[in-house]
């Protein structure tokens, strides 16, 4: 067997090789991940610890000192300290790969989603001056258990004093603890709900929910009568 790869329009041979097929593993679909949220995968279950806090204790910017985030390696590597100074954030790329405008933007907003990386609301000065009170650091145990887990720690430092604490092995779509359909449901509401109107975003939720009983044109015709943007 050769694998062809196509460049330009043009075949390439990557060489000769074998497939064991009786030995290869073929359920990673099993480990798929959803993200609950719009941001970089690593940074999911930091978001939601931080949300989880904010709502548990109706925490507001003005009350904050600091932030403490303790990641796993890969997590600090990628979106972390560890990739340079992450507190200089102007594109909608810098921001999805910084964890701190990620933290700071989540919690003055109450969630991550295309509207926290419209450029208008990366350059706004709330979001600017807390990044610059959001402390990212790796942490050994939690390296250790990655990629099994996405593990973290959120420590709030409020101006009073108070330490607000929460941990997470990980985040609610990860393959350790799936999405539920009313979480996966909610989600294409919130995102869809600018541009397909209720009716449409019935039958896609529905046709979506029964495609193993349905022909997959039934959906694709579906999706394809969602106006095009700005149309």
């Amino acid at each position: 067997m050769a694998a062809v790869a196509a460049d330009a329009g043009v075949g390439h041979r990557s060489g000769d090789f074998e497939m064991a097929w009786p030995d290869e593993m073929v359920d990673r679909v099993h480990a798929t991940i959803i993200k609950r949220y719009n941001a970089e995968g690593h940074a999911q279950s930091v978001i939601e610890a931080l949300l989880e806090l904010r709502e548990r204790h109706s925490v507001s910017p003005s009350q904050l000192h600091h932030i403490e985030v303790d990641v796993f390696d890969a997590a600090y590597e990628i979106i972390g300290s560890g990739a340079g100074d992450k507190t200089l954030v102007a594109t909608k790329e810098e921001a999805d790969h910084s964890l701190v405008y990620l933290v700071a933007v989540a919690l003055i907003d109450g969630g991550v989603t295309p509207r926290q990386f419209a450029p208008e609301r990366i350059s706004r000065r709330d979001v600017q001056d807390l990044l610059r009170k959001v402390i990212v650091r790796e942490d050994d145990e939690m390296s250790a258990r990655f990629p099994a887990e996405l593990p973290c720690r959120v420590r709030l430092h409020l101006q009073d004093g108070t330490v607000l604490v929460n941990v997470k092995n990980d985040y609610t779509g990860s393959h350790t603890g799936p999405e539920s359909w009313d979480l996966l449901e909610e989600k294409f509401v919130r995102l869809a709900a600018e541009r397909v109107d209720k009716a449409l975003r019935t039958k896609i939720v529905s046709a979506t929910k029964h495609l193993d009983s349905i022909d997959v044109s039934d959906l694709t015709e579906l999706l394809a009568s969602v106006p095009l943007s700005g149309s």
